[in-house]
C-alpha cells in the first residue's frame, strides 16, 4: 500500500481517504494530484475498512460515518460485502442475547411480556446505535423477524407439551396482540416481505411475488400459533360474569347491570376475535356468549311489580338487540348461520313477563272504571 495511504488508514483519517479517492473519480483536486491508488491499494482498503468495522461492532461501538462513506465509494460488491458482515455479525450475537433471555425466562405465554419488553428494548439500541448505516440494511428489522421465530418455535413447542392454563394462556395472547399491534407500523414503514432487500434474512424469509404485495408473515406471526386455544381466552373473559345469578336489584339505565357487564366483556373478546379474523374463532366465540348468556338468562326472575317489570322488559330488548347486532357482525365478515338457544332463552322470558303483567294489569284494573 502506498505509504502516505498507509499512514493515514493508521490514523484513522477516513475522511482524506475518502477525498483521495473522490478526486480520482470526479474531478482532479491539486492536494492528492501526484497520490495514484493503484489496485493493490484499493485492496488494501477494502481490507482495511471490514477489519476496523470488525473491531467496532466487537467493542458495540458505532460504526464511524466517514468508513461507511469509505465502504460505499469502493464500490458496490464492496459495500454489500461490508452491509453482509455487519448484519450477520449484529443480527447473530443480538439474538444469541435475545434466545438466552428466552431460555431463562419463558415459562408459560404469561412470561411473553418480560420478552417482548426485552426484544423492544435490544431492537431500539440497535436502531440506536447502527442509526448512520444504509436504511436499506434493515438490521433492527432482521433482529426482530429473527427473534420472532425464535419466540414462535417456543411457544410451539410449548403448546404441544405442556398443558395449557387459563390465567397464563389469557395473559400471553393479550400481550401478543398488543406487542404486534405496536410493531404494525415498524413492518409497513420497513417494508418487511415487500422489498426483496429487506427480506434476506433466512430464518424469516418469505417467498416474494406480485400477488403477495400486501401481505407480511411477521405481523401476526405469534398470534397465529395461539388461535388454537383462542376459546380458553373467551371463556376467562364471559364466564366469570354468567357463572352467578344476576343481582336483579342493581341496575343501569332501566337495565339488569350485569347483562351490561356481560356485554361490556363481549365487546373486550370481540375486538381480539376481529384483530384475529379467524373463522374459527368467531364460531367458538358466538357458542361460548350462547351459552353464557343462556346460562344468564335461565337464572333472571320474572318479576311482580310495575317498575320492577319493566327493568325485566328492558333488559330483554336490550339483550336482543346486542346479541343480534353482534350476531349479524359477525356473519358480515365469516357467513355463518347461528342456532342461538340464548335468544329463545330471551324470548321464553319476555312471554313469561308478558303473561305476568297481563295478570297484574288484569286483577288491577278489571271491572267498571266507572261505577254510578
Amino acid at each position: 500500500m502506498n505509504r502516505h495511504l498507509q499512514k493515514m488508514c493508521n490514523s484513522g483519517s477516513f475522511m482524506e481517504i475518502c477525498k483521495i479517492i473522490e478526486s480520482k473519480t470526479t474531478k482532479p483536486n491539486h492536494n492528492y494530484k501526484d497520490m495514484t491508488l493503484t489496485t493493490t491499494d484499493l485492496d488494501h482498503l477494502k481490507q482495511f475498512t471490514i477489519s476496523n468495522i470488525l473491531k467496532t461492532l466487537n467493542s458495540d461501538s458505532k460504526i464511524p460515518e466517514p468508513l461507511i462513506k469509505l465502504s460505499v465509494l469502493l464500490g458496490e460488491d464492496h459495500i454489500s460485502l461490508v452491509r453482509s458482515v455487519v448484519c450477520n455479525f449484529v443480527v447473530s450475537r443480538k439474538s444469541a442475547d435475545i434466545s438466552q433471555f428466552i431460555q431463562q425466562n419463558f415459562q408459560n405465554p404469561s412470561s411473553l411480556r418480560k420478552i417482548f419488553d426485552f426484544l423492544e428494548q435490544t431492537a431500539d439500541n440497535v436502531s440506536n446505535l447502527y442509526s448512520n448505516t444504509p436504511i436499506d440494511w434493515n438490521i433492527d428489522l432482521k433482529l426482530v423477524n429473527r427473534s420472532l421465530v425464535m419466540i414462535k418455535q417456543i411457544l410451539c413447542e410449548y403448546f404441544f407439551s405442556s398443558e395449557v392454563m387459563p390465567d397464563s394462556y389469557s395473559a400471553g395472547i393479550v400481550y401478543t396482540i398488543n406487542f404486534e399491534r405496536k410493531l404494525e407500523n415498524f413492518f409497513n414503514n420497513k417494508k418487511c416481505c415487500i422489498s426483496p432487500a429487506g427480506n434476506t434474512d433466512d430464518d424469516s424469509a418469505v417467498s416474494y411475488n406480485q400477488s403477495n404485495l400486501s401481505e407480511c408473515i411477521h405481523k401476526r406471526m405469534l398470534s397465529r400459533v395461539c388461535v388454537p386455544y383462542i376459546e380458553i381466552f373467551f371463556e376467562q373473559c364471559l364466564s366469570k360474569n354468567s357463572d352467578v345469578s344476576p343481582q336483579q336489584s342493581i341496575i343501569e339505565k332501566n337495565i339488569i347491570k350485569s347483562y351490561i357487564e356481560f356485554f361490556k366483556q363481549l365487546e373486550y373478546a370481540y375486538g381480539i376475535a376481529l384483530y384475529i379474523d379467524d373463522r374459527e374463532a368467531y364460531i367458538k366465540l358466538v357458542t361460548i356468549v350462547d351459552r353464557c348468556l343462556f346460562n344468564l338468562i335461565r337464572q333472571t326472575k320474572i318479576e311482580d311489580s310495575p317498575a320492577k317489570m319493566i327493568v325485566v322488559i328492558s333488559t330483554i330488548l336490550y339483550i336482543q338487540h346486542v346479541l343480534e347486532e353482534f350476531v349479524n357482525n359477525v356473519s358480515l365478515r365469516h357467513p355463518i348461520e347461528f342456532q342461538l338457544v340464548s335468544m329463545e332463552a330471551s324470548r321464553k322470558l319476555e312471554r313469561q313477563q308478558a303473561i305476568k303483567i297481563e295478570h297484574e294489569f288484569n286483577n288491577n284494573f278489571s271491572g267498571n272504571v266507572l261505577d254510578f
